[in-house]
């Protein structure tokens, strides 16, 4: 370095040359004269001396001696000069004074304190020249010379100057290293020959930089040396390695300390490989080695060389902290920085035709386009545009010769490289090179498909630009058919020689990149458009993704181990972009199947791959998979959401089944009032109440006994429904914590058994009721009608003639409004439950209306509550009786409340159903008891007869007949039974069809949404003939009793398997994962705990049941029949026993973890979202929310 502490001698550039011959203008073949020499100005002999200056000034030209100088030392002293590069004087070579030793491929001549291994001649070409390198210059830097530069090439071939200072110093020269002088088809070669001025400070910076590396890896020089050559040359070949192996055995402070340190450090990843070093710790971390050769390489920039172009590409390949998501900017401006460096020395032209050594134009070729490749690549990760364009570049394609250059070295080294390094890896080489050839086709996708000008071609001329398109694909196929076998993966497969992983990722990193470019533009109305790009290459898109996944699949955690360059994690980043792109594209199921099933191959791969050594390469890969899952939600939240047709079904979830997400969420203290007042105010409790009085109970104690039972019924939905609140899942996904993912069917098909005779019962009440209305309207002829209508019959509607046989109990009338009344109920299903809090409404203030109505007529026409209001009750066993009522009230409302959580999923917010839970439902179904109490009560008084009116249809069709259809009747029937007609609807649709529907979705989800279920449950409900069951109280009561043996233990194990076992703990995820991996499978997806507990919660009713349907009266069975009078209650209470201490004995897997859904993301697909990923991470621990499920297919 040229400062104030050198004691090297000025540097003279010397050439040999006579005077007296022809001289042309910008020769120096020819001797100057000693005018011109003082001068140093051009010295021009047409044809003898005189030459041009000395003719003009009249003086003598002459030469002091026309034989070569020889050189001449300028004293130390002379050097020492403030900001002085020193003076550079031409004269002869002088060979005996070369301070490296010459290159084995250098034939020409070194020059002391010139450049090293031949100076380059400066004179005109001549094909008999001696070849020189542009390299290795004591304190002197080549810089190329532009077509722009300051000085004009043309003109320096003909009148060539220097740059000389006040004291007549040389600051720089010109040198010509082409044939253009001689050659117009060629542009001037001229570089600039710098003197290296470096300030004290940075020279400094640089001295303690190489310390400071040789000091951090102690004596592990060599070591290192061998770890890099083994294990990162082969896969990044683009160190020149004899050069630097044979400066590094001369004297390895000649490297510049930036590309020791680099070496080194990368090098130092792989300590832990070699059996001398597995047992030590290494000397440094990589990173201490970097930063010092960063402080290098920041000062080495004002004169940058070989070396330096060298240490810019290695220091872009330090390993990424596993912390980082994103490419850091760092690597893009380091890119930019190389390029530039390239630039400055050169690398970007033709070297082929220079006077310089073979090895040289090798090396320049092959560090260009390494260039070439990281800047590239950086441009896409950094979506930034190239600063590389075609007009910009000279520089030949590499070839194999270029990359073999300097790979073969002697024996010498063998001890600091190992025999492996000490010869060419051809494999290695051609796999740079197909590198290469990739980032070419990359460069042209690039420029044309993802810059701002390519945006504005496609637009002006979209066809010529998808046929440019095609024409990469054509290469990129090309390149592909043609790849060579040593470098496809199967040769890897086979011969474990060579890792050719990188190769192919960078291949479909390429092709996911075209593949976009050739979809674009990407939007709705392309998705809708046949003839859209997007909608042309998806398919095609699509079957690419298979080789894809495939090649993830055939991975190994000991492929990623190797050396694996900064380019490969936003590849990676690229390809998992691509699969995510591809699934929101799919606009039917199969495609979103299919697309789906690339993603949840691709992220598998990344899981099983997932180890300490790898995780910095592929977090940011299967993060971004994880994030879109987790959020996929938001991220489609304007497409539609709303129609079945959008979303795909499989086994285990359809939209139906998701946890319910926060948008759906509508229910607020409100709507859930309304819900339970369509619950309560209905026929159902009517007739509970009513029929109570046909056991003989007194109405006192019939109210008593609806007290009682509907106040447990409160308690048991808020128990129920707590689920359904805090992870927002129904029944059907609820119960596979409990059961099992293939046990959970059990519950379900008997919830759905019981849904659909519920059903079945709602739906002939709605058509009685039906009939009743229409009767109003149509009524038959009677002798105080003043109408004769028989627009049916002469009878009217409400006497048709019946048809079908007595003994069904099905009238005809009844039949024709059942059919009625089921097209109005078809209507209704396709409604969302999320949006029923305005038909709740409206059926309540119906059904309010005729209830009030009704009590007001039998109030007053009968003085009071009725004689029977106050008269005992008949039965000799009350406190059966009660049990019994009791048991019927459960039974009857017990499936609601096992169902809570279909509900309660809806609530706005923690805590809203509570208080219609624990308040309005008590009172409704109390008062609508009370209610029918009073009324059957009144009318027993006010009509009479031998039977009791429980049934209000029944009531109002008797008080049509009573009034024998006047004008005031027929309207009173008409608005009651509007009341009941709406309440049956809501009510059927509400409690029963979409409970069931719900139910049926859980069982077969690929098929069956809420509407479909509905559909299958109402033909379940009236095959079934509610009709017959209805026929008598007593059977009615009977079939609600015999409901609750079977509800009650599903429901005491559901409540002690979520209040008591997993205190409201779950791992929402794992309820949609239909395997092993999730914590429910159990064994073979059946949990025998809970077979056990309904086992023996069921079986200690059954001959209770027996007599009870039987009727006898064997005084043997007496115990039976009072057990099974407290079905519900204590079913319930054994079976959540037995359950509770069969987990006791034998804990289930996966107590405590957790995971929930923050927006409910949901697909149709079969989703594992993997939480063991972050739990591997070092993180701070805490459980990231929100396991993935299933994702909305955009359409």
């Amino acid at each position: 370095m040229a400062d104030d502490s050198d004691v090297h001698p000025k540097p003279h550039f010397k050439i040999r040359s006579e005077f007296g011959i022809p001289r042309r203008k910008g020769s120096r073949k020819a001797r100057p004269c000693d005018a011109c020499r003082r001068r140093k100005t051009a010295c021009v002999i047409p044809d003898a001396p005189p030459c041009a200056y000395c003719k003009s000034k009249g003086i003598d030209c002459k030469s002091s001696s026309s034989a070569p100088l020889q050189s001449q030392r300028v004293p130390s002293h002379a050097s020492r000069t403030l900001d002085s590069p020193g003076e550079y004087v031409i004269g002869q070579s002088d060979t005996s004074a070369a301070t490296t030793t010459p290159h084995p491929s250098t034939s020409g001549r070194s020059v002391p304190g010139g450049l090293g291994q031949g100076a380059v001649q400066t004179a005109s070409w001549d094909a008999d020249a001696e070849i020189y390198t542009l390299e290795d210059g004591l304190n002197v830097t080549a810089h190329s010379m532009g077509l722009s530069a300051e000085q004009d090439g043309n003109l320096l071939q003909s009148f060539r100057t220097v740059l000389v200072d006040e004291t007549n110093r040389v600051h720089n020269d010109f040198l010509e290293i082409s044939a253009a002088s001689s050659d117009p088809s060629l542009p001037p070669a001229y570089f600039t020959i710098i003197s290296d001025q470096f300030q004290p400070h940075d020279n400094e910076i640089k001295r303690d930089a190489g310390v400071k590396i040789e000091a951090l890896i102690e004596s592990c020089a060599s070591q290192l040396l061998r770890l890099y050559f083994r294990y990162v040359h082969p896969e990044y070949p683009i160190l020149s390695k004899g050069r630097f192996l044979r400066a590094f055995g001369n004297d390895k402070s000649s490297i510049p300390a930036s590309l020791r340190g680099v070496v080194y450090g990368l090098g130092l990843p792989f300590w832990t490989y070699e059996p001398e070093s597995q047992h030590r710790s290494p000397p440094c971390q990589q990173h201490e080695l970097f930063i010092e050769a960063r402080k290098s390489l920041e000062c080495e920039l004002d004169s940058p060389n070989l070396w330096t172009m060298q240490a810019c590409l290695l220091i872009m390949q330090d390993n990424a902290p596993w912390e980082w998501t994103f490419e850091s900017a760092r690597t893009w401006t380091l890119s930019a920085q190389a390029l530039a460096c390239a630039q400055q020395i050169g690398l970007h032209r033709n070297p082929r035709d220079w006077k310089i050594a073979a090895w040289e134009k090798s090396l320049r070729i092959k560090l260009w386009w390494a260039i070439f490749a990281s800047h590239t690549w950086s441009a896409i990760t950094n979506g930034n545009p190239l600063h590389i364009h075609d007009a910009s570049y000279t520089t030949p394609d590499l070839s194999m010769t270029d990359l073999s250059s300097d790979e073969d070295i002697s024996d010498d080294f063998q001890h600091i490289v190992g025999a492996s390094a000490l010869t060419a890896n051809t494999i290695s080489l051609a796999k740079f090179l197909e590198q290469v050839k990739l980032a070419q086709i990359a460069y042209r996708l690039l420029s044309l498909a993802f810059s701002e000008r390519g945006f504005h071609e496609r637009l002006a001329d979209s066809k010529a630009y998808e046929s440019n398109l095609l024409y990469i694909r054509a290469d990129l196929d090309n390149w592909f058919s043609f790849l060579p076998q040593c470098l496809t993966m199967a040769y890897h497969r086979q011969q474990r020689i060579s890792n050719n992983c990188r190769l192919h990722l960078a291949y479909f990193a390429t092709r996911v990149l075209l593949l976009r470019a050739l979809m674009t533009p990407v939007s709705k109305d392309a998705k809708g458009d046949p003839a859209s790009p997007m909608s042309r290459y998806f398919a095609g898109s699509v079957a690419e993704g298979q080789p894809i996944t495939q090649w993830f699949g055939s991975l190994s955690v000991e492929d990623l181990k190797t050396f694996w360059d900064r380019n490969a994690r936003p590849q990676l980043v690229l390809i998992g972009n691509f699969m995510v792109y591809l699934f929101v594209l799919s606009s039917d199921l199969d495609k979103a199947r299919t697309t789906f099933q690339f993603l949840e191959t691709l992220h598998q791969a990344l899981i099983r791959l997932d180890s300490e050594g790898t995780r910095a390469l592929l977090r940011p890969t299967y993060l971004r998979i994880d994030s879109f899952f987790n959020h996929a939600a938001l991220i489609m939240r304007q497409e539609p959401k709303d129609e079945d047709a959008y979303y795909e079904n499989t086994r285990w979830i359809n939209r139906d089944l998701i946890p319910m997400p926060q948008e759906r969420r509508t229910f607020g203290v409100l709507s859930y009032a309304g819900y339970w007042t369509v619950t309560g105010v209905n026929i159902s409790a009517w007739s509970v109440g009513s029929g109570l009085l046909a056991l003989g109970l007194s109405p006192r104690e019939a109210i008593g006994v609806v007290v009682v039972g509907s106040v447990i019924t409160g308690i048991l939905a808020v128990a129920g429904g707590w689920v359904g609140e805090k992870q927002h899942i129904g029944f059907t996904v609820a119960s596979r914590f409990s059961w099992g993912m293939n046990g959970s069917y059990f519950p379900v098909l008997l919830r759905v058994f019981i849904g659909s005779m519920w059903l079945g019962l709602q739906a002939y009440w709605g058509g009685q009721s039906l009939r009743v209305l229409i009767g109003a309207v149509i009524p038959g002829e009677c002798p105080r009608s003043r109408y004769a209508v028989a627009l049916l019959t002469k009878q009217g509607f409400a006497h048709m003639k019946n048809t079908f046989d007595p003994g069904s109990h099905l009238a005809t009338n009844d039949f024709i409004a059942l059919v009625i009344w089921m097209f109005a109920f078809a209507g209704l299903v396709f409604m969302r439950p999320e949006r029923l809090q305005i038909p709740f409404a409206i059926s309540f203030v119906l059904v309010t209306g005729s209830w009030i109505g009704l009590l007001i007529w039998a109030v007053h026409n009968a003085g009071g509550a009725g004689s029977m209001f106050d008269q005992p009750g008949t039965t000799s066993n009350t406190g059966s009786a009660f049990m019994y009522g009791i048991t019927a009230i459960l039974g009857a409302w017990g499936g609601g409340t096992l169902g809570q959580s279909d509900w309660t999923r809806y609530s706005q917010r923690r805590g809203a159903p509570l208080l219609s839970q624990m308040i309005v439902a008590p009172i409704t179904v109390t008062v609508t008891a009370t209610f029918g109490i009073i009324v059957t009560s009144a009318a027993n008084d006010i009509i009479g007869g031998e039977q009791l009116l429980w049934n209000p249809i029944t009531l109002l069709a008797t008080i049509q007949e009573q009034y024998q259809s006047s004008p005031r009747a027929r309207a009173g029937v008409f608005f009651a039974s509007l009341g009941l007609n709406s309440s049956q609807l809501l009510l059927a649709v509400v409690l029963n069809s979409m409970s069931a529907g719900m139910d049926m979705a859980g069982l077969w989800p690929s098929y069956i949404n809420i509407r479909r279920g509905s559909a299958i449950a109402a033909v379940i409900g009236i095959a079934s003939q509610p009709w017959q069951i209805l026929a008598s109280a007593s059977k009615f009561l009977t079939v609600l009793s015999s409901f609750g043996i079977f509800i009650a233990p599903v429901l005491g194990i559901l409540l002690a398997d979520y209040f008591l076992i997993r205190v409201r703990t779950l791992k929402v995820p794992d309820l949609y994962t239909g395997d092993a991996s999730s914590i429910y499978w159990f064994r073979m997806g059946v949990n025998w705990r809970a077979v056990v507990a309904f086992v023996m919660g069921v079986w200690p009713f059954l001959p209770g049941l027996v007599v009870s349907v039987n009727g006898s009266s064997s005084s043997s069975m007496i115990g039976w029949v009072r057990l099974y009078d407290l079905t519900f209650i204590i079913a319930t209470v054994i079976s959540a026993v037995v359950f509770w201490s069969v987990n006791m004995v034998s804990p289930p897997p996966g107590l405590g973890e957790a995971s929930t859904f923050d927006e409910g993301i949901i697909d149709q697909a079969d989703v594992r979202q993997d939480s063991d990923i972050e739990a591997k991470l070092p993180h701070d621990g805490k459980p990231d929310p929100d396991g993935s499920v299933t994702v909305e297919a955009a359409n």
